[in-house]
């Protein structure tokens, strides 16, 4: 009977806890913290592509290339200048390898992405940001409208055995108020058809103003808080009927 009364003590300390990974998990599409980049494989990366995803196909892609002033921006410049905590650079700061120090594009990079989005159809969101225009790079008089759905940039390189690897992440637009999708691929692409077998993926939520950092250390810390004033009257009740035990057994 004592332990049976301190199982509830223990019931207690260990509900928020399982509530608060309960909602992380809903709220953010992970637990403790956001999974480490799918980059663990990378040797080499022989060019990087940075592209935006549009709403309608532009000249039948629906990855183009981004405007000119970010393909000479070099990548260290562009991960410490991206605005509060957005994840689409993360995996290349995680690539300890060398690479271009400028972001290029690269079409056939391009197509592959384009077929892995139709395929697999990420769950981007319906998108809040502005009608925007993209410059086409052979003729800056071409402007196109586009609706902006969000961000892709491609690494792609080689594993320490020569074989070829894409890493693709995908950032969308902002969905709700400060909120956005973030998906990662690993794939080993076939350059010579165009095709890729999907190594790996994952997907999870960001905040860039507002409930960025209310993960669950957080949101355990509040649980436990309300669930305190359990903790402590279950805890005297515990205490309360070991002592009465104690005393019969002393009668």
């Amino acid at each position: 009977m004592y332990n049976k009364r301190y199982r509830l003590v223990w019931f207690f300390l260990a509900l928020p806890l399982v509530l608060a990974a309960v909602v992380s998990q809903q709220v953010w599409g992970y637990v403790l913290g956001r999974p480490a980049p799918l980059t663990d494989d990378f040797a080499l990366v022989d060019d990087v592509t940075l592209a935006t995803l549009a709403s309608t196909c532009y000249d039948g892609n629906l990855v183009v290339p981004e405007q000119t002033s970010a393909l000479t921006t070099e990548l260290a410049d562009l991960y410490e200048q991206s605005p509060n905590d957005v994840p689409l650079f993360r995996s290349l700061a995680s690539l300890d390898v060398p690479m271009p120090l400028t972001i290029l594009y690269n079409q056939d990079v391009a197509q592959i992405v384009a077929h892995l989005l139709q395929a697999e159809s990420p769950d981007l969101g319906p998108s809040m940001s502005p009608t925007g225009y993209y410059t086409a790079l052979d003729n800056d008089a071409i402007a196109r409208d586009w609706y902006y759905e969000g961000r892709v940039i491609v690494a792609s390189g080689r594993t320490q055995d020569g074989d070829p690897l894409m890493h693709v992440s995908l950032t969308s637009g902002e969905v709700t108020n400060d909120d956005y999708h973030f998906y990662e691929y690993l794939l080993q692409p076939n350059w010579a058809d165009g095709t890729y077998e999907i190594l790996a993926v994952q997907h999870f939520k960001y905040e860039v103003a507002g409930m960025e950092g209310f993960e669950f250390p957080v949101i355990a810390s509040l649980f436990l808080t309300l669930a305190f004033p359990l903790i402590l009257a279950s805890w005297f009740w515990a205490r309360r009927g070991g002592e009465k035990r104690k005393r019969y057994l002393v009668q």
